[in-house]
């Protein structure tokens, strides 16, 4: 069985804004549904640091954010209209 290094398990249990639907970025802290929506607009990043480029996001809540995030490669195509 292999074993995963701890930062791996660590990345899995993030959310990834390139991905996640409106209510899970609705789960971070400080963000909300117009947040939620901007960041969906925004899409796609090519790191987790880029959320600070979404208006709303200052480098406060940019630094509170980065543990708790990822952005894998693509994006959700269901979440534009």
């Amino acid at each position: 069985m292999a074993h995963r290094h701890p930062s791996e398990h660590a990345d899995a249990s993030r959310i990834d804004i390139n991905h996640a639907t409106q209510e899970d970025l609705e789960s971070l802290p400080g963000i909300g549904p117009a947040l939620a929506r901007s960041i969906i607009a925004a899409r796609p990043f090519s790191s987790a640091e880029e959320v600070a480029r979404v208006r709303g996001i200052g480098p406060a809540l940019g630094a509170k954010l980065r543990p708790l995030i990822k952005a894998s490669p693509g994006r959700r195509t269901a979440d534009l209209r």
